[in-house]
């Protein structure tokens, strides 16, 4: 069979990746100002939650069931898991196209 790994392999994957910490460590949304708050190791960082390419089409209403687990940030009953560090980079990656294009 393709694709079989040996429990070797796997206990090998396990350690490996128990040495990874996600980039988002928590997540909170603020329904008021419609923002997200992400708690990262340098500290918290804020964003309107239009400026967050994978939330801005979520309905308001559902960004309560918002979490991170270890591997990014879910919500279940939408099927939504994104990356931690992909979604730091999507959002400083738009964040860096809008500062070079407003000069």
């Amino acid at each position: 069979m393709v694709g079989m790994i040996d429990d070797a392999e796997l206990s090998k994957a396990l350690e490996t990746g128990a040495g990874f910490k996600p980039a988002i460590r928590s997540v909170d949304y603020k329904s008021v100002q419609d923002e997200l708050v992400f708690g990262t190791q340098w500290g918290n960082l804020t964003f309107a939650r239009k400026d967050v390419p994978i939330f801005r089409d979520v309905p308001a209403t559902r960004m309560k069931d918002v979490y991170v687990s270890e591997a990014g940030i879910h919500i279940d009953d939408l099927d939504l898991d994104v990356n931690s560090a992909g979604l730091l980079e999507a959002i400083f990656r738009e964040l860096g196209n809008s500062l070079a294009s407003s000069y």
